[in-house]
C-alpha cells in the first residue's frame, strides 16, 4: 500500500529555520530548540537556556546538548518520556497519539493530525520535547512501516 506522507503542517513552528549541530556523546545531528522548549521539559532550572540543541537519536541519552556550554542534558533530567527516542509512547505530543498508533493506522493518523492542526492549531514548542511539529517523526515511522 502506497502512503501519500506529503501532509503539510502550516503553522509556525514547523516552518521556522532551525540550526543543527552534532550531539558529541554521538555524533548525530541535531536541531536548535527554542528557550522555553528546554525550560518546560528540565525537571531543575538552569542559568540559562539559550544555545541548546535536540539530540534525537534512540541509541543516545543525551536529549538536550549546549556544547559551546558542555551541557549535555539526559533522559533522566527530563520531566517526560521523549517517545522518539523510547521507541514507544508518545509521539504527537499536543493531540496525543503514540507511535504504536501511527504503526497500526499509518495514514490516517497523519491526516487527523494534520486536521486538527488545521482547527485548533497546536503547541509543539511547549509541548513536544523536540520543540518540532511531528509530521515528519510520524512520516518516518510510517515509511519504516511500509518497507
Amino acid at each position: 500500500m502506497m502512503f501519500n506522507l506529503k501532509v503539510s503542517c502550516s503553522d509556525s513552528c514547523c516552518s521556522s529555520k532551525v540550526k543543527e549541530d552534532i550531539c558529541k556523546v554521538c555524533g548525530q545531528k541535531g536541531h536548535s530548540v527554542k528557550e522555553i522548549t528546554v525550560k518546560q521539559f528540565l525537571k531543575r532550572p538552569l542559568s540559562q537556556y539559550k544555545g541548546f540543541y535536540f539530540c534525537k537519536n534512540p541509541d543516545c541519552d543525551v536529549v538536550y546538548f549546549n556544547n559551546e556550554k558542555y551541557i549535555y542534558l539526559k533522559k533522566e533530567d527530563i520531566n517526560t518520556k521523549v517517545g522518539i527516542k523510547e521507541g514507544s509512547g508518545l509521539i504527537c505530543y499536543c493531540f496525543g497519539y503514540t507511535i504504536e498508533q501511527t504503526k497500526e493506522h499509518g495514514e490516517k493518523v497523519l491526516d487527523e493530525i494534520n486536521k486538527k492542526i488545521k482547527s485548533l492549531g497546536c503547541e509543539c514548542e511547549i509541548k513536544n520535547p523536540s520543540g518540532r511539529c511531528c509530521l515528519s517523526d510520524i512520516r518516518e515511522v510510517i515509511k519504516s512501516e511500509v518497507i
